[in-house]
């Protein structure tokens, strides 16, 4: 008599796409008091939407903003174990690949696991204001997109962040000071131009101005000399 019968089945963990999995005794029914048979399985694992397999290892997809890209940022990555902090250097291009150790499938036979690559996506912001527009703008015809003073800027960002390891409130509060006190070399050398102008314009006035004589006029005294007589 043939029946149907609904069982659990324990996959063990790193399981591959195509594995056989047996089930002892839940085949068919033996004949002659013969015990049943074995069940098999073959395992097909669905596609990821975030985690791609390759063997044991694991990769995924992480958008990040450009500041993030440029400056360094910690950011949370979703793993099969749930989220881990990672943490992006200064200056990483997209397409980057960084590395989880042991953040991957685990191994059937001894349970070793595999590793997880993380690329990096940096998303570039569509030109939604009148700002962004007049700058990428500028990027046409060769032209370059940054001014000498944005690379400037850039460049110190760099140091700080990935030489000196100044955190983001940190180059902050340096790039205002550093902005701060370009601003006062400028006002300085305004007023040291303004003072050699009037300096000038001084000794322009003195060169053109008549040499002026003054004129004593002394009066004649008469003296009296007594003289003896005899």
């Amino acid at each position: 008599m043939r029946r149907t019968e609904t069982i659990d089945v324990r996959i063990p963990p790193g399981l591959a796409n195509g594995a056989r999995l047996r089930v002892p005794g839940k085949g068919n029914s033996g004949t002659m008091g013969a015990p049943p048979g074995d069940l098999y399985l073959r395992v097909e694992v669905r596609p990821h939407p975030f985690f791609e397999r390759r063997g044991n290892d694991i990769y995924t997809k992480v958008p990040v903003t450009v500041s993030e890209a440029t400056l360094g940022a910690k950011i949370e990555v979703p793993t099969i174990d749930g989220r881990s902090l990672v943490r992006i250097p200064p200056g990483t291009n997209s397409g980057s690949t960084l590395r989880l150790r042991e953040k991957g499938m685990p191994t059937a036979r001894n349970g070793s696991r595999g590793d997880q690559y993380v690329e990096i996506q940096v998303i570039v912001p569509k030109p939604t204001d009148e700002r962004v527009r007049k700058l990428m703008k500028r990027s046409q015809g060769n032209t370059r997109l940054y001014t000498d003073s944005d690379l400037e800027r850039l460049d110190v960002i760099l140091t700080l962040a990935r030489d000196m390891g100044v955190n983001l409130a940190g180059i902050e509060i340096i790039l205002n000071m550093r902005e701060k006190m370009i601003e006062m070399e400028r006002q300085m050398e305004e007023f040291a131009h303004v003072v050699q102008q009037e300096l000038s314009r001084v000794a322009s006035r003195n060169e053109e101005r008549p040499q002026r004589h003054a004129i004593v006029r002394s009066n004649p005294r008469v003296v009296r000399v007594p003289v003896r007589e005899g």
